[in-house]
C-alpha cells in the first residue's frame, strides 16, 4: 500500500477551538441536535460575540449546515422596528455524532 492509500484510510482529525467545541456541545444537547438555531440566539444564549467565524468553522468542518434565513423583528439604533433576515443553522449527521472531548 502506497503511503497516499494508506493517508486516504486516515480520518481527518477535526480540532475545535473552545468556542467551537461550546456551540457544538449546545447543539448536541437540544432534541439531539435536530433543531435549527439562529446565530443571532447563540450570541445572547452562549455569550460569544463572534459567533459567525465559529459557525463558519464549524461549517467548513461538515459539522454544521446553513439551512435557512429567517425573518425577525428588531428595533435599530433610532428606535425603529425593522425586518431582518437571520442565518438559521443545524448539525449535520457528522456534527450529532462527533464526541466532544478537551482531546478534540
Amino acid at each position: 500500500m502506497t503511503n497516499e492509500e494508506n493517508s486516504n484510510l486516515k480520518e481527518e482529525k477535526i480540532v475545535l477551538t473552545p468556542n467551537g467545541m461550546k456551540v457544538l456541545e449546545y447543539f448536541q444537547s437540544l432534541e439531539d441536535g435536530n433543531i435549527q438555531i439562529v446565530g443571532k440566539d447563540l450570541i445572547d444564549i452562549l455569550n460569544i460575540k463572534g459567533i459567525y467565524p465559529v459557525l463558519n468553522s464549524l461549517k467548513m468542518k461538515g459539522l454544521v449546515n446553513e439551512v435557512a434565513s429567517t425573518e425577525r423583528s428588531f428595533v435599530n439604533n433610532k428606535g425603529v422596528t425593522q425586518l431582518k433576515e437571520y442565518k438559521t443553522y443545524s448539525l449535520t449527521q457528522k456534527g450529532k455524532d462527533f464526541p466532544i472531548s478537551p482531546k478534540n
